[in-house]
């Protein structure tokens, strides 16, 4: 572990960590390179989705970022929750057949059910 001086703290060095030394030392190369695949393939989902791009590919630029200067891509932290949920629905973006709507197929209304009064005796 690297350790890098720090000023304003209380404490004089601090453990410099990543998410991916972390995944490392946790996982394994195993751990380490199916995460690396899950990311590979959630940049390539964000580059494939234009209408949701253009926030996505920001929002996993910011996040790969810190997760490389920072813990906290695979832990249970906000980091997480974000960028698994940008990979949720990337994946759902980018998968091969347009919505319904999209390619021309209109939705059903309500059923039309004829108006009845109630049976009275």
């Amino acid at each position: 572990m690297k350790q890098i001086a720090v000023a304003g703290q209380y404490w004089d060095e601090q453990v410099f960590d990543s998410s991916w030394i972390s995944a490392l030392a946790q996982a394994g190369l195993v751990g380490t390179a199916l995460l690396a695949v899950w990311v590979v393939l959630t940049c390539w989902d964000s580059l494939r989705t234009p209408h949701l791009g253009t926030f996505t590919n920001g929002a996993l630029l910011f996040i790969l970022f810190r997760s490389v200067t920072e813990n906290g891509l695979v832990d249970a932290s906000v980091d997480f929750v974000v960028f698994f949920t940008l990979s949720v629905l990337l994946e759902k973006a980018s998968s091969g057949s347009p919505p319904r709507a999209a390619a021309g197929h209109t939705f059903p209304g309500p059923k039309e059910y004829p108006a009845t009064s109630p049976s009275r005796p």
